[in-house]
């Protein structure tokens, strides 16, 4: 049988009481530590959400365009790729209608009959 001294003793039982302290800090790191993780992981999901409906949005604005080929990389070219030809149809439509206004007005015009001067 070993005997031990109380001074010894005292030694373990500090030493004991380090390594106790230590887990339970581990511990506490450890919790806050996966506690930021799963607000991580919670944004992440917000973002794919995100992410997702943008994607959407882009791939129903480039109907516009059916001549547009997919480029993942710059959506953002694509939009003004989408605007620049949605402008594009815009004034081709507003000249056809003014064209087709004047068209109708001369119809109408047409139609009246002229006034006799004595």
């Amino acid at each position: 049988m070993t005997y031990i001294t109380p001074e010894a003793a005292r030694e373990q039982d500090d030493a004991l009481r380090e390594a106790e302290n230590r887990v339970e800090e581990l511990e506490s790191q450890l919790a806050i530590e996966q506690s930021y993780i799963g607000n991580l992981a919670e944004e992440m999901a917000q973002l794919d959400k995100e992410l997702s409906t943008l994607r959407q949005a882009v791939e129903l604005a480039t109907t516009a365009v059916p001549t547009m080929t997919m480029d993942a990389d710059n959506p953002i070219r694509m939009m003004h790729r989408v605007v620049a030809e949605t402008e594009t149809l815009r004034e081709q439509l507003r000249k056809a209608i003014a064209q087709n206004y004047c068209t109708f007005c001369g119809r109408i015009l047409a139609t009246i009959p002229e006034e006799k001067t004595p």
